[in-house]
């Protein structure tokens, strides 16, 4: 299967925006977190099933300020997100908040526990077919 003619350029467009959206949610939400440990260099594939589609993808994981609730960081992380055009939806999962964002067919999503500090981050661009 062939390059789709400017498939990698659309997917590296997508994926650099993902990347400067996550950079600013990690620095805001949890600015002590080691952001060199985010790797969202390279597209991967996206399983063994399809190795020609490729797409940015990333887990990161962060601490939240002991001074900032849960709350407060869902209701802020909510609010950034919103304002930089994202699609954004809130549901309640077992003790935690997920945050899911839509833009772009890229996806942001955001676990917030309610008794601990953590925060974890996943990020996606939609999958492009890319050369093997």
């Amino acid at each position: 299967m062939g390059e789709v003619p400017g498939a990698r350029a659309e997917l590296d467009r997508l994926g650099n925006a993902l990347r400067t959206q996550l950079l600013a949610l990690i620095t805001e939400l949890t600015p002590d977190a080691d952001r060199t440990l985010l790797f969202l260099d390279e597209p991967t594939p996206v399983d063994d099933e399809h190795p020609s589609a490729h797409h940015y993808a990333t887990t990161f994981r962060g601490k939240r300020p002991d001074s900032v609730t849960a709350a407060d960081t869902v209701r802020h992380a909510a609010a950034l997100l919103a304002n930089s055009g994202w699609e954004v939806s809130e549901s309640r999962e077992v003790n935690r908040t997920l945050i899911t964002a839509y833009r772009s067919g890229c996806t942001l999503e955001l676990r917030i526990p309610d008794h601990t500090p953590t925060v974890l981050y996943n990020a996606t661009t939609p999958a492009f077919p890319l050369p093997e």
